[in-house]
């Protein structure tokens, strides 16, 4: 099993994730069962991972760092549940890049492009196979995790 830790990184996050009524507990634990599906191991592994939540447009990921950066701008919907999806879908996104890099072993230079590429949706970032992986990550596992968290939340 594999079991993920989160913390925020900074106050801002805090006040954001308790603002918007996001319990990060439940979001450890969908992100535990996702990593346990999509990598068997017979050993227990524990990862600590930080989430930090940006006032700016772009979410992220970097290679070798344990930190998770999602959008507040992306997410800034009114309804909850579109507020909650928006968060879940940044960070599925971000946590696969977080797979890519910590279970899979793909080495960071392998996503090579810019800044200036993400903003532009540029070929080098659209096209690049981890990120075309992220995306369809993202698809695959968003609905189920919406619904567990609203499962987790109730119980």
């Amino acid at each position: 099993m594999r079991l993920i830790f989160l913390q925020h990184s900074n106050k801002f996050t805090k006040n954001w994730l308790k603002c918007n009524n996001i319990n990060l507990h439940i979001i450890e634990q969908i992100l535990s069962t996702v990593a346990s599906r999509e990598k068997l191991s017979k050993k227990d592994w524990m990862y600590d991972l930080d989430i930090s939540v940006e006032k700016n447009y772009s979410s992220g990921y970097y290679f070798g760092v344990n930190e998770l950066h999602i959008s507040s701008q992306a997410c800034g919907y009114k309804q909850r549940k579109r507020k909650l999806q928006a968060f879940l879908t940044n960070v599925l996104h971000e946590f696969r890049h977080w797979i890519q890099d910590k279970l899979f072993g793909v080495p960071g230079d392998e996503l090579d492009y810019t800044s200036k590429d993400v903003e532009n949706s540029a070929a080098a970032y659209w096209n690049n196979k981890h990120e075309i992986d992220a995306r369809a990550f993202e698809v695959k596992y968003m609905q189920k995790c919406y619904d567990l968290y609203i499962a987790l939340e109730r119980f």
